[in-house]
């Protein structure tokens, strides 16, 4: 597993506080889903199974993935 840099994965693990973990799950990050950087940064853009999302994960959490071939 590696974090999400430029490109697509499946997500494997979000590593971070439960409530910061609960909270990405509530707008459909977890394990399984497909995400895909849009725009990498301290706020960046993703897709989420099809939804954009701004992310400012910082020292919140963090999203382990596992690339797509």
């Amino acid at each position: 597993a590696r974090t999400l840099g430029e490109g697509e994965g499946v997500v494997v693990d979000i590593v971070g506080e439960e409530p910061n973990v609960n909270r990405l799950g509530e707008m459909g990050v977890c394990c399984g889903c497909r995400i895909r950087m849009l725009s990498p940064g301290e706020t960046c853009l993703v897709t989420v199974d099809g939804k954009r999302l701004c992310l400012r994960l910082g020292e919140v959490a963090e999203i382990l993935v596992s690339p797509v071939a």
